[in-house]
């Protein structure tokens, strides 16, 4: 079975923090998990000792499928931004923008928890799914 989620680092802490570690286990067994270079590009920024990164890189390589970035996947980032600002939204940061531009190319749902992915799905129609229901 083909890759189901992108995972934002969002959903990452999120999980870990609430007790989602064994659904992120299960989901990564079974193949289910992506990233990209945004994504990776923001984990590796958030290592508290950089000496980790190869065994972070190894970790992801070992449960996660690499989807490519290009540079369409910026200029839809630019698009949706421009259509948040239309619609009266704070723009995302552009890491968000890229990450679900990469995901809807890829026809691929982004797993996370961040009401930016929200926001963004009401201007593409992507698919997005909380990995720990929002608080708010």
């Amino acid at each position: 079975m083909p890759a189901r989620y992108l995972v934002d680092p969002s959903a990452l802490v999120a999980m870990a923090r609430r007790g989602g570690t064994e659904a992120l286990a299960a989901l990564c067994a079974a193949g289910q998990l992506a990233t990209c270079g945004a994504i990776d590009l923001r984990l590796n920024a958030a290592l508290r000792n950089l000496a980790d990164l190869p065994q972070l890189a190894v970790l992801r390589d070992a449960t996660s499928v690499w989807l490519p970035t290009q540079d369409e996947d910026l200029r839809r980032a630019l698009e949706v931004q421009a259509q948040l600002a239309v619609d009266g939204y704070r723009p995302a940061d552009w890491s968000t923008l890229l990450v679900a531009a990469v995901a809807e190319r890829h026809s691929m749902a982004v797993l996370h928890n961040s009401t930016d992915f929200d926001r963004i799905a009401k201007v593409t129609g992507q698919a997005t799914e909380w990995a720990v229901p929002d608080d708010s």
